[in-house]
C-alpha cells in the first residue's frame, strides 16, 4: 500500500533512467567514432614515418584489424606512379621482376611482416605470386596462367576481387595446421601434405573455399588443439605417409600445387600505444556505465513481480504467494512451458485490463460469443488488443440503443466472471474501474440498473482478488464493495445515489488520497493488522482485542501524529473491517457503515477514540461470525466436496453454498481430513485417476477432462507431485503387476 502512494515519484524516476540510458548510448557511440577516428590517424601517421611495425601494432591492438592496412597500402600503391608504370609496361623480364620486387619491398612492409603476396594483372590474365622473404623471388615470381590454375567460376570471382589491378593485403583466421591429400606421381596412391603454421595466419575459410582448386583433393584446417576448423580431415597418424613442411616449402607447395590464393602473416607482439590511452579507458568507461544504465532501466521497467517479490523478502510479508499461485496455474492451464512467460504475462495484466477496462467505458461493439470464447482458451493478456481492435468489432451502426445497453451488460458480466479467474494483478484500482463503469454505462434505464452491475463486478472481481492475503488487496477492497452494496440497497434516489459515488474520490474519503499527505517519518503496521483482521475472522475474540491493542500501543510510540495520519489509520483499520463482512456475507445494517461518512469526519482524532470505536464493532462482527459458525452442520461440507471435486470445484464455491467465510470453511476441512482444501481436493483427483488409469484404455486427456483438470499438461504435475511418477508411468507399472 505505502508504496503505491509515491507512483509519481517512481515514473520520474523510471524517466531519469531512461534518460541516462540514452545519454549514455550517444556518449558511447560518439566516442567510438572518435576512438575509430585517432586510431586511423595513429596508424596513418606511422606509415608516413615508415614505422611499420608501430602501424601495424595499432591497426591488431584497436580492432582496426586489417582494414586500416589495406586501405593505407591500397591507397599508396594505387595512387604510386612508378607503380603504374611498372604494371602497365610489366613484360616478365628478369628486369621488371626485379623493379616489382623492389617497388613492393619499398612502399608494402612485405620482408617484416609478409611472407608472399599475390598480384592478378589483367592484361596478361595471370596471377603473379612472390615469396619475398622466404626464398629467391625470381624462382617463384613466374607468372602461373588463371585457366591452369582456377575454374571458370573461381576465375569470375578473382576478377572481381581484383577488378582495380592493385594488390589485396588478406587476413584472416588464426590456424595451427593444414592439411593437404594431393595425388602422387603415379595417380593412385596419395601423399598427405601436413603443415604446422604456428608462426603464422592465413586467408578465411571463405577464401579458402573459392579459391581452393582441384589439385587438392581434400583440404583441411586445424586450431593448436587438433581440432578441425575448417574441412572433414584429421591429422594424420605417423604411419600414414606424410611429410613435415617447412614455411619456404609450404609456400611452393601451396602456390603450385593448389593455386590457393593466401598471404602470411607474422605475428607481431601486442602493445598498447600510448596515443590511444585516454581513448580506450574512455571508451570502457562509457560502455560499462550504459551497460549498467540498460540493466538498472530493464530491472525498474520490466520486472515489476521480481521487484514486489524482493520487496516482500526484505519486509518479511508473504504476500506474493497467492499471486505466484495463480499465475501458475493460468500458466499450466495455457499449457505454457517457457518460465520466461511468467514475467510478459505479469508485466501485460494491469495494461491490458486497463485497456479493457477503456473498452467497456468507450462501447465495445464486438460478438460476445466469440469474444468468450477466446479470451477464455487463448492467451488473453498477450493477444487481446489484437482481438478487440482486428477481430471481435463489427459494424459499430448494427446495435440499436437498447441493444447496446444489453452488449455493454453482458461484456461486463463476462469481464468479472475472467477477472475472478484470474485475478491476480488487479488491486486497489478496481475502486475506480467499477465506479468508472457505472456511471459510464450507456442507456436510459434506472440508475439503480447501473449501480447494480458495478455492484456485480466489483463482487466477481473481489471473489478471487480476496483470496490473496495481499496488503494492497485487504486495504480497500473490503470498504469500497460494502459502499457499492450499501448504495444498491438503500440509496433514496438515483440523483443521491450518483452524488454519494462521486464523493469516493474525495480526500476525505478516499484512503488514497489520504495517504499522499501522511508524513514519509509514519510507518503504519501493516503486518500487526494483517494479524488482526485474521483473528476476527476466525471469530476469535480476545486473539482480535490483543492484536488490536497492540496496533496502537506501535501507533502512540509516534508522540505527534498529525490529522490526516490519525484519519489515516480509521479508515485503514475501517477497510480491514469491512473486508471481514464482505467476506462474511454479514449484514450491512448491523454495523457503522450505514452511518458514514457523516458521524466520523468531524472530531475523530483521538487514537483512544478510535481503538474504542473499532473495539465495539469488532465485538459485533465476532458475535455474528459465531452465530453463523453456530449453525453450521461439517460433515456437509466434506460431502459436498467428495460430490463435487471433478467439476473445478472452488473455495468460493462452498462460501457461496454454505454462506460461511473461507477461513472457517479452511478449519473445518483441516481438522476433518488433515489436509488444506486445495491439497485434499486435489488427493481425491488424483485417487479417482489412479482408478480410471488401471481400468480403463481412456486417454490421459480423457482421464484429466474426467477428474476436473483443466489441462492433461496440469494434470501429469499434480499427480506425479503426489505418486512421483507420471500418469502414464503408473499406469505402464499396473500393467506389469497385473502380469
Amino acid at each position: 500500500m505505502k508504496h503505491q502512494s509515491f507512483s509519481s515519484r517512481k515514473s520520474a524516476q523510471k524517466q531519469f533512467v531512461l534518460l541516462l540510458t540514452l545519454t549514455l548510448c550517444l556518449i558511447l557511440i560518439l566516442n567510438l567514432l572518435l576512438y575509430n577516428h585517432r586510431a586511423q590517424q595513429l596508424y596513418t601517421e606511422q606509415l608516413k614515418k615508415d614505422n611499420y611495425n608501430t602501424a601495424l601494432q595499432i591497426s591488431r591492438e584497436f580492432d582496426a584489424s586489417m582494414d586500416l592496412m589495406r586501405t593505407a597500402c591500397w591507397n599508396m600503391v594505387h595512387n604510386n606512379r612508378e607503380f603504374i608504370r611498372i604494371v602497365e609496361t610489366y613484360d616478365n623480364s628478369f628486369e621488371h621482376k626485379t623493379a616489382l620486387m623492389s617497388y613492393l619491398s619499398s612502399m608494402l612492409p612485405v620482408n617484416e611482416y609478409f611472407d608472399s603476396v599475390y598480384l592478378y594483372l589483367p592484361n596478361y590474365q595471370t596471377v603473379l605470386s612472390t615469396a619475398m622473404g622466404a626464398m629467391p623471388f625470381d624462382r617463384f615470381f613466374d607468372p602461373v596462367p588463371i585457366n591452369d590454375m582456377l575454374s571458370q567460376d573461381k576465375r569470375t570471382s578473382l576478377r572481381t576481387l581484383y577488378s582495380r589491378s592493385t594488390p589485396h593485403v588478406l587476413g584472416g583466421q588464426n590456424i595451427s595446421s593444414i592439411v593437404m591429400k594431393v595425388p602422387s606421381s603415379d595417380g593412385y596412391s596419395q601423399s598427405c601434405l601436413v603443415v604446422n603454421i604456428n608462426f603464422s595466419r592465413v586467408v578465411s575459410e571463405e577464401l579458402v573455399r573459392k579459391y581452393c582448386v582441384s589439385g587438392s583433393e581434400q583440404l583441411s584446417m586445424f586450431d593448436s588443439q587438433g581440432t578441425c576448423i575448417w574441412g572433414e580431415g584429421t591429422l594424420p597418424s605417423s604411419g600414414e605417409s606424410t611429410v613435415l613442411l617447412d614455411q619456404t616449402v609450404v609456400t611452393k607447395l601451396i602456390s603450385e600445387n593448389t593455386g590457393l590464393l593466401y598471404l602470411f602473416e607474422t605475428p607481431a607482439p601486442s602493445v598498447l600505444f600510448a596515443g590511444l590511452d585516454i581513448y580506450y579507458i574512455l571508451f570502457v568507461a562509457t560502455l560499462f556505465l550504459a551497460a549498467l544504465a540498460i540493466i538498472l532501466y530493464a530491472f525498474l521497467r520490466l520486472f515489476r513481480p521480481l521487484r514486489r517479490i524482493l520487496s516482500s523478502i526484505i519486509s518479511s510479508e508473504p504476500a506474493q504467494t497467492g499471486e505466484f499461485e495463480a499465475l501458475d496455474n493460468y500458466i499450466g492451464r495455457m499449457k505454457i512451458e517457457n518460465q520466461t512467460m511468467r514475467v510478459h504475462l505479469k508485466e501485460a495484466l494491469p495494461i491490458y485490463r486497463n485497456h479493457l477496462l477503456t473498452e467497456i467505458i468507450t462501447l465495445p461493439d464486438w460478438s460476445l460469443d466469440e469474444m468468450l470464447e477466446k479470451l477464455r482458451y487463448q492467451d488473453i493478456y498477450l493477444k487481446l488488443e489484437n482481438y478487440i481492435v482486428m477481430t471481435l468489432k463489427p459494424a459499430v451502426n448494427q446495435y440499436t440503443e437498447e441493444e447496446k445497453w444489453q452488449v455493454k451488460l453482458k461484456t461486463l458480466s463476462v469481464l468479472s466472471q475472467l477477472f475472478s479467474e484470474s485475478a491476480s494483478g488487479f488491486y486497489a484500482e478496481t475502486e475506480k474501474d467499477a465506479i468508472s463503469i457505472a456511471l459510464h454505462l450507456p442507456g436510459d434505464e434506472e440508475e439503480e440498473t447501473k449501480i447494480g452491475a458495478a455492484a456485480e463486478f466489483a463482487e466477481n472481481l473481489c471473489r478471487g482478488i480476496r483470496q490473496q492475503t495481499n496488503v494492497q488487496t485487504n486495504i480497500g477492497i473490503g470498504r469500497f464493495v460494502t459502499k457499492i452494496q450499501l448504495l444498491y440497497k438503500s440509496y433514496a434516489d438515483s440523483v443521491t445515489a450518483l452524488n454519494f459515488v462521486t464523493t469516493f474520490d474525495s480526500p476525505v474519503i478516499n484512503i488514497y488520497q489520504i495517504q499522499k499527505n501522511v508524513g514519509s517519518a509514519f510507518e503504519y503496521p501493516y503486518e500487526k493488522e494483517r494479524r488482526f483482521t485474521h483473528f476476527v475472522s476466525l471469530g476469535l475474540y480476545e486473539e482480535s482485542l490483543e492484536a488490536l491493542h497492540a496496533i496502537f500501543v506501535e501507533l502512540k510510540q509516534y508522540r505527534h501524529l498529525k490529522k490526516q495520519e490519525i484519519t489515516f489509520v480509521f479508515f485503514q483499520l475501517l477497510s480491514s473491517l469491512y473486508g471481514v463482512i464482505y467476506e462474511n456475507k454479514l449484514d450491512i445494517g448491523d454495523f457503522p457503515i450505514s452511518k458514514m461518512p457523516a458521524p466520523y469526519m468531524d472530531g475523530i482524532y483521538d487514537l483512544d477514540k478510535i481503538e474504542a470505536e473499532i473495539t465495539d464493532m469488532v465485538c459485533k462482527i465476532i458475535s455474528s461470525v459465531e452465530r453463523l459458525s453456530c449453525t453450521s452442520d461439517d460433515p456437509e461440507i466434506i460431502a459436498y466436496i467428495n460430490d463435487h471435486f471433478t467439476e473445478n470445484l472452488q473455495m468460493v464455491d462452498l462460501t457461496e453454498h454454505f454462506n460461511y467465510n473461507r477461513f472457517y470453511i479452511s478449519q473445518i476441512i483441516k481438522e476433518r481430513t488433515g489436509y488444506n482444501f486445495n491439497d485434499y481436493v486435489n488427493r481425491k483427483k488424483v485417487e479417482l485417476s489412479k482408478k480410471l488409469l488401471s481400468e480403463t484404455d481412456l486417454s490421459i486427456k480423457d482421464i484429466a477432462e474426467q477428474t476436473g483438470f483443466s489441462y492433461s499438461y496440469y494434470f501429469s504435475k499434480i499427480f506425479k507431485k503426489y505418486e512421483d511418477m507420471t500418469p502414464g508411468e503408473y499406469r505402464e507399472a499396473e500393467k506389469k503387476s497385473g502380469i
